[in-house]
């Protein structure tokens, strides 16, 4: 099992993913980058559900409103 701060940092896991040439290991890594963007998405959804907005929507407009 990994740790948090590993699974949160995606983009690493997405370069690691790149330059890996063993299919095992690929594999893993892979695994890994899902369930760090797995955790990703939910903490983003929390956060759109508590306050209906997302952090990147513009003066607090609501996303869904687009």
């Amino acid at each position: 099992m990994t740790n948090d701060k590993e699974e949160g940092n995606w983009r690493k896991l997405c370069e690691l993913a790149a330059k890996e040439t063993d299919p095992e290991r690929l594999y893993a890594l892979v695994e890994r980058l899902n369930r760090a963007l797995e955790t990703r998405t939910r903490g983003m959804q929390e956060r759109v559900s508590d306050n209906g907005t997302t952090e990147d929507s513009p003066r607090g407009i609501n996303s869904n409103s687009r």
